[in-house]
């Protein structure tokens, strides 16, 4: 059984189906069922938000017979306030060690390209809290650093359409920066 977060999500909503059509047996953490749509049937569901689950009864049951979690919620609005911290960094220690004591084997968590300690940005910064706890875990785990996630709604595409009739696209920065965007 796979434990996913983020189903409802960029990735998550491409990823849910695969898994399915793969013969998985996936469990949905979410908050809205009706937004998965029709895989709805397909799917158990444990109605939840990261940010409050602090009950460890909940949690317990959010496990049960899971052998893999794979951890896509996260958040890059800070509304309300702290909410950052909360889903990324907190959440994501709380669901690790809650997967370590339902004994599951393997942890897969989305993190961020420039995820660290000295960041400016508190989004980075609770990245990294959480990548630190999946790096000392005793679980198989893996880390995943993408630059950006975007998709067909992304207001970056639209940018990028405007600039499409240009000779050149413009670079960010001194030209150096590192991207790597990962399509959903």
């Amino acid at each position: 059984m796979i434990l996913l977060t983020g189903a409802t999500g960029s990735i998550g909503s491409r990823l849910l189906p695969r898994l399915i059509e793969d013969g998985h047996q996936v469990r949905c953490l979410v908050r809205e069922p009706r937004r998965l749509g029709s895989h709805r049937v397909d799917v158990q569901i444990t109605l939840g938000d990261l940010r409050e689950l602090r009950d460890p009864y909940k949690l317990r049951q959010a496990m049960r017979g899971v052998d893999t979690v794979i951890h896509l919620a996260a958040s890059i609005r800070d509304q309300p306030p702290y909410r950052v911290e909360e889903l990324n960094g907190l959440a994501t220690v709380r669901l690790l060690e809650a997967a370590e004591r339902a004994d599951v084997k393997r942890f897969v968590f989305f993190s961020a390209l420039n995820a660290s300690a000295v960041q400016r940005t508190r989004f980075f910064r609770a990245k990294w809290v959480a990548e630190q706890a999946v790096a000392r875990s005793h679980l198989d785990s893996t880390i995943f650093r993408p630059s950006i996630v975007f998709d067909h709604s992304d207001p970056w595409i639209a940018l990028l359409r405007r600039f499409s009739f240009l000779p050149a696209i413009p670079i960010s920065g001194n030209g150096k920066s590192r991207y790597q965007p990962v399509w959903a």
